[in-house]
């Protein structure tokens, strides 16, 4: 923030107080979550997409518009959806994550049937006041490529 923007930020904060502050705070999340160059997903505690960033239009084919308030089955191959929301209702009660943000590699559904691999990383969102779980965010890359060019690799060299 320049020097000018400061300066009305602190202006605003003195006359509103709390909101202007809440108000600049989702203002730089919502950038941060827009302009990330990985796919971000945020679920609610149900498994409804909540946020969905043009990246993610990207890599899944879905817009926000048709991902908002839908279910992440979408981007989920079937075979995975079981033990998918084994895994997403054992952290939603649990308050804590098996792989501890540690990327992990899966399978993911494109909205044209095409199979993904995707490498994703999660994290538990909390509500700051009583610390429950709210839902989840989701970080992922497509990796397709990288993975098809290692297969061909590991069939080239008989390994496969």
């Amino acid at each position: 923030m320049n020097s000018t923007g400061l300066f009305w930020y602190l202006q605003l904060q003195k006359k509103f107080g709390v909101r202007v502050k809440t108000y600049f705070w989702r203002t730089r999340i919502f950038h941060v979550f827009t302009l990330t160059p990985n796919s971000m997903i945020f679920a609610d505690e149900a498994g409804l997409v909540r946020r969905w960033n043009p990246v993610a239009t990207t890599v899944f084919g879905f817009t926000a518009e048709e991902m908002l308030g839908s279910s992440l089955d979408l981007i989920i191959p079937e075979h995975l959806r079981a033990p998918h929301w084994a895994g997403y209702q054992t952290a939603m009660a649990s308050g804590t994550l098996r792989l501890e943000g540690r990327p992990t590699l899966t399978r993911g559904l494109h909205k044209s049937g095409r199979r993904l691999y995707v490498e994703m990383t999660f994290a538990l969102v909390k509500n700051p006041e009583n610390n429950q779980v709210i839902g989840s965010v989701a970080m992922a890359r497509d990796v397709t490529e990288r993975m098809e060019q290692q297969r061909a690799a590991r069939q080239g060299s008989g390994l496969a």
